[in-house]
């Protein structure tokens, strides 16, 4: 007999179950390797001995070849010349947001035209050229002695270096002034000369 469920009748029918499986497979994320990396904070202007600036030091963004940020991965930066000072963190890893910072950069060394590379990988970024200036005077050395003099003459010219705490001559303007062990100079005599831009004072 037919019925509205089973309008064929069939017995079969009636117990006819169709099973469907449903097989899920698990999908495993994998990890992209660097693809690019791009200097959010460039390096700035800084003294000898103190970490680089600004406040909180560099910072970069990694991507993987997808440009998805990357994070958990290992950014290195080296210089362009000479070496960071001792104590200086040269690697850091980038965090959820795919950035890595660099608080604790140092160089001793004075100079002009420093820059700083960035490598994650394969992939790596040059910053632009920063100067690290001397720091201030720690100590002095007479670089020209005094010569033998004609009393009421001259001192053929001596001269002063000024250095900073990491052996850097000083910067433009610091003055120095010089004494006698016995007796004194002579009416007009400049006692007090200026450093020039290689922090020597000639007297």
């Amino acid at each position: 007999m037919k019925s509205a469920s089973n309008p064929s009748g069939c017995p079969r029918l009636r117990r006819l179950a169709l099973l469907v499986f449903l097989v899920s497979w698990p999908v495993f994320a994998q990890a992209q390797a660097p693809g690019s990396v791009t200097i959010l904070t460039q390096p700035e202007q800084t003294v000898a001995g103190q970490n680089i600036g600004p406040s909180g030091g560099p910072r970069v963004e990694v991507r993987d070849s997808l440009n998805n940020l990357l994070p958990g991965a290992s950014v290195t930066v080296s210089l362009n010349s000479g070496s960071f000072a001792a104590g200086s963190t040269t690697t850091s890893i980038t965090a959820g947001d795919g950035t890595a910072a660099f608080p604790n950069l140092k160089i001793n060394a004075a100079g002009s035209d420093y820059t700083l590379t960035f490598t994650a990988g394969p992939a790596s970024a040059t910053s632009g050229q920063f100067p690290v200036v001397p720091a201030p005077p720690a100590w002095a050395e007479v670089t020209t002695q005094p010569v033998t003099s004609v009393y009421g003459s001259a001192i053929a010219a001596p001269a002063v270096t000024l250095y900073d705490a990491f052996d850097n001559p000083v910067r433009q303007g610091y003055n120095i002034t010089a004494s006698l062990n016995s007796g004194s100079f002579k009416a007009g005599s400049t006692a007090t000369v200026a450093t020039d831009v290689n922090g020597v004072a000639v007297f």
